[in-house]
């Protein structure tokens, strides 16, 4: 009897270890986001710029979306608009799209940089800001981008049945904007 008990813990161990082993990555939660993926924010610039064919970089942001996360890069380059969705665990690149600008942006010539080399903080920083802000929770995307001579992370938390979305200064850290809202629970019928 001991025997036949030890092989079929043995068998639901080994069973248990091949399920998650097979689980990809982005499947799972957790507190950030940016430690859950494996392709920096960097890297997904660099991606992202290589398929617009050079260009500024306006946005980017990483987002849990269907079980996926994804970074989305938003470029502008010769009056044209770009928006790159990228696996942020492999790299590829899922969905391009371009459209013409209705009007071009005012970019002065410091802001033809690197977005992300012109913040002062990581992401990573930003979204332990925002997590103690909140107090906890799971960060549900993170976005850098630039507005009005400004660079900023947006941040999306959910915690204790509440959704945040905070604004961080990318330069000092200071939080200068927050929304705090309750998630609605859909009722089921039976």
């Amino acid at each position: 009897m001991k025997k036949k008990t030890t092989i079929i813990i043995t068998m639901i161990c080994a069973i248990g270890c091949v399920y998650s082993i097979s689980l990809p990555a982005q499947v799972i939660q957790g507190d950030s986001l940016i430690q859950a993926v494996q392709i920096t924010p960097v890297r997904a610039e660099e991606i992202a710029v290589a398929q617009a064919g050079g260009g500024t970089v306006m946005e980017i942001e990483l987002e849990r979306k269907n079980q996926q996360i994804l970074y989305g890069v938003g470029i502008t380059h010769d009056g044209r608009k770009h928006e790159i969705k990228i696996d942020a665990t492999t790299g590829e690149i899922i969905r391009f799209k371009s459209s013409n600008l209705r009007r071009l942006p005012v970019l002065p010539q410091v802001q033809r940089d690197s977005l992300i080399q012109t913040a002062q903080i990581s992401f990573a920083k930003a979204e332990e800001i925002a997590i103690a802000r909140t107090g906890g929770g799971t960060v549900i995307e993170v976005g850098l981008e630039r507005k009005s001579q400004q660079t900023f992370y947006e941040i999306e938390i959910t915690h204790d049945g509440r959704k945040y979305e905070i604004k961080i200064d990318a330069a000092s850290g200071d939080i200068f904007g927050y929304k705090e809202q309750f998630i609605r629970q859909k009722q089921r019928r039976i």
